[in-house]
């Protein structure tokens, strides 16, 4: 199986349960289709710092927050110029938004 793109999210504070950091994985999500509502998910937690790297086609979703303690974190994707990306940021911008962008960073997003 090959990874098609991958995401990363960097733990600023440390991820818990309890405040709804952890991300709820489900296992084999990548390669079927959507998942029941009761399939197992498994949770990702971490101390600030750590990094966690996932095929980025694998479901999943943030847990549910009941606390008051901060769960930043710092996401992103790496997903190959050849592919599209399941939210496409770039039909969001407004024409005023797109001719405010420099040309290098028109360039970048294919504009």
């Amino acid at each position: 199986m090959a990874i098609r793109w991958s995401g990363f999210i960097f733990m600023v504070d440390e991820f818990r349960v309890e405040n709804g950091a952890a991300r709820r994985f489900i296992a084999g999500s990548q390669d079927g289709p959507r998942p029941s509502a009761d399939a197992l998910a498994w949770e990702a937690c971490g101390p600030a710092g750590s990094m966690l790297i996932f095929d980025g086609t694998t479901w999943h979703a943030p847990g549910a927050k009941r606390t008051d303690t901060p769960r930043r974190s710092i996401q992103g994707a790496f997903i190959p110029h050849n592919h599209k990306a399941a939210f496409r940021w770039t039909e969001e911008l407004s024409v005023a938004q797109v001719n405010g962008l420099p040309v290098d960073a028109r360039s970048l997003l294919s504009l």
